[in-house]
């Protein structure tokens, strides 16, 4: 991203001039096509999820910097007034065991789950209403790119990395990092409304398709190439 070849820059003591060899190329996704009649409900089905449920997917390494402790937070300030909710947190990690106590502590055992590292993360996406990313700090993460590619508005961190991918307002809605009164805030307001919320979704899709997705990435590694070849 470009928040990472800036601090690549400044981290190597390189000129301005030196510093315009530094070319940032964003990671590519597939952008996948509308999911068939009735793939939704299936993938809820295997994740134990109800086909009304409204369903807040955040998936990384269960780490400091992704901040999931957060999210539970958010979760556990959303559940009076959102019945339906259900968060999966897929992934594995050291502070795994913190996650889990944290789930019972705070009394969201039913609506927060952990299931692991998934393997079917791509359908997941398309089966979800939302993605949340809570992160401390991030180069480029890839499940951003492949939730907006899959239709999902964001609620996540207003930090570098997030921001230059998701616009405030139109495909998702962006917070302090660290503050689970603001991510449930966001989160509350994607949930309420349908209508707003497929329509961040459909930007989300678009923004991805036109900046991301594998042929204008492609694209821009070949002009890296050609560059240095000649």
């Amino acid at each position: 991203s470009e928040p990472v070849r800036l601090s690549l820059a400044e981290a190597l003591g390189v000129d301005a001039a030196r510093a315009t060899r530094l070319v940032a190329i964003p990671n590519g996704v597939e952008v996948p096509d509308p999911p068939a009649p009735g793939f939704r409900d299936e993938v809820r089905r295997r994740h134990g999820v109800a086909a009304d449920a409204l369903l807040v997917v955040a998936a990384g390494r269960l780490s400091h910097q992704k901040d999931f402790a957060t999210l539970v937070d958010a979760a556990a300030l959303l559940a009076p007034d959102f019945p339906r909710l259900r968060v999966v947190i897929g992934g594995e990690g050291e502070l795994r065991s913190e996650l889990e106590e944290r789930v019972r502590a705070r009394g969201v055992a039913a609506l927060v789950s952990l299931p692991g590292n998934l393997l079917d993360l791509p359908d997941l996406l398309l089966a979800a209403d939302v993605l949340a990313i809570p992160s401390r700090y991030e180069g480029l993460p890839l499940v951003l790119l492949e939730a907006m590619a899959a239709g999902l508005p964001v609620a996540g961190s207003r930090i570098p990395g997030i921001m230059e991918v998701v616009r405030d307002g139109e495909s998702g809605l962006l917070v302090e990092a660290g503050s689970p009164g603001e991510l449930a805030r966001a989160l509350g307001e994607l949930l309420r409304d349908d209508d707003r919320r497929r329509r961040r979704g459909a930007a989300a899709r678009e923004r991805i398709a036109a900046e991301y997705g594998f042929a204008r990435v492609l694209a821009q590694l070949e002009d890296v190439y050609r560059g240095a070849r000649g």
